[in-house]
């Protein structure tokens, strides 16, 4: 990562080019994973099943995640043109994203035509992504965030991914459009299973797509997502894409797409039998621009994983049965996030832009906001757990694939200023696991704690 003197930043804060490859913003809630922003407009790391999962995994990692969007203009002529809705991938990145053998295994879409220029303004808990191209007469803004709304940790910690996207004819001619989001899907059950069955519906209000699976209901795998509009309800849904091996799915989309065949279904029933292949739901909208106008879709991605397998730090390292995150005490099921976003979104956003324009306004030098509210960041990152009790809990920071150094370690955690002060009822949990539960009756404390809330050694 190169570093800029101090002097020369700016809060929000700009970036471009090879830049570029410094950005991945966590979106999702505290102690209920992530997925990234990339400095391209994509989604990358995927970190929602209670344990981290970046793209810094190797080719064929067990899980194909993929979420994007595509821009379709139709031409006077007949002709059109086709993006995916993410600039330019920069060079650091080309290796990781994709050569391999055989074929991308991992997102799957990263080789579509992108758009030629792109720009990316950080201003956590905001991050917008501006896309350009001299072929096409639409020029588009991507707004993404989550809710971060400091004392309201209910609303901090739903489990979702909110993006805007803005269109706007930049030509001097009326320009019609297919603008469309596609979500793989995230909860299709155990790999390999034989009795998982992933379920593909469309969410009962009619705004996107509920995927979900048959797993037992303890089972780690057990899950559900949604993709749904948070705006005006899509022109048509996909609930289940083409099923096949590798990249058919995809493209089978992508032809569907480029071509204006978008062709809607409802999914398949729960009694229907096991499907294999990749799987996932996409919704499209229509609409026409006059020159100079705009329009935003706003579009959210949610997930629900009931169930955590990670453990550690248990006396004689006994096994505990599986665990449940503090957001499923507040939602059922990702159709059930999915239906609170909706009736409450306006709400969310409003407080969480005053959350950054309060920030704004501060007399701190640029370079002291560019670090605050970037570091925010890791309380939505997979750095932090919260269990259904409402405990906090934290490793020290995350591999690729698994939390590292365990307990909320005191020499880490006793340092961090932002859940004191943003967040005091969650801070307080720590204190109480510090002197409570990691305290033996000699007055000894042990520096790591247990996960979940257990007895923990003091040698």
């Amino acid at each position: 990562m190169s570093m800029s003197p101090a002097s020369a930043i700016t809060w929000p804060r700009h970036f471009s080019g090879e830049d570029l490859l410094q950005i991945a913003m966590p979106m999702g809630g505290i102690g209920s994973g992530c997925v990234c922003l990339s400095g391209q407009g994509g989604i990358q790391d995927f970190s929602v099943r209670n344990n981290p999962g970046t793209t810094a995994l190797a080719d064929g990692h067990g899980f194909d995640d993929a979420a994007f969007a595509l821009l379709r203009i139709a031409g006077a002529d007949g002709a059109s043109i086709t993006r995916l809705v993410e600039g330019p991938l920069p060079r650091g990145r080309i290796y990781d994203q994709g050569l391999q053998a055989q074929g991308y295994r991992k997102g799957g879409q990263e080789g579509l035509p992108r758009f030629a220029e792109c720009a990316f303004e950080s201003a956590y808990p905001f991050g917008t992504v501006r896309l350009s191209d001299p072929a096409l007469p639409l020029t588009v803004q991507i707004d993404a965030w989550s809710p971060f709304i400091p004392r309201d940790g209910d609303a901090s910690s739903i489990p979702a991914a909110i993006l805007e996207y803005t269109l706007e004819n930049a030509g001097a001619e009326p320009v019609d459009y297919e603008f469309s989001y596609h979500l793989s899907h995230l909860a299709s059950g155990a790999p390999q299973s034989d009795s998982a069955g992933s379920r593909n519906a469309v969410l009962t209000d009619g705004s996107g797509v509920f995927l979900s699976n048959n797993e037992p209901e303890d089972s780690v795998h057990r899950g559900s997502a949604a993709l749904l509009s948070l705006g005006d309800p899509p022109a048509a849904i996909k609930a289940m894409w083409f099923r096949g091996g590798w990249f058919d799915a995809l493209s089978a989309l992508w032809r569907e797409v480029s071509t204006g065949g978008f062709r809607a279904n409802a999914g398949l029933p729960a009694e229907a039998p096991d499907m294999r292949g990749r799987n996932g739901g996409s919704i499209l909208f229509r609409g026409t621009l006059a020159p100079g106008r705009r329009v935003t879709h706003t579009v959210a991605l949610c997930w629900h994983f009931p169930n955590s397998g990670v453990h550690v730090g248990q006396i004689g390292g006994l096994k505990p049965p599986v665990w449940n995150p503090y957001y499923t005490t507040l939602w059922s099921d990702a159709a059930a996030v999915a239906g609170y976003l909706r009736a409450h979104i306006a709400e969310l956003r409003e407080r969480t832009r005053a959350f950054q324009r309060t920030l704004a306004a501060s007399t701190l030098p640029p370079a002291v906001l560019d670090a605050l509210a970037s570091n925010l960041a890791i309380l939505k990152s997979p750095t932090v757990l919260r269990q259904a009790n409402g405990n906090i809990w934290g490793w020290e920071g995350c591999f690729p694939g698994s939390g590292c150094c365990h307990g909320t370690c005191t020499h880490v955690w006793n340092y961090a200023q932002a859940l004191p002060h943003l967040f005091p009822p969650l801070e307080r949990t720590l204190r109480e696991q510090e002197y409570l539960r990691s305290m033996d009756g000699r007055g000894h404390v042990n520096f790591r704690a247990a996960l979940p809330d257990a007895p923990t050694n003091h040698d």
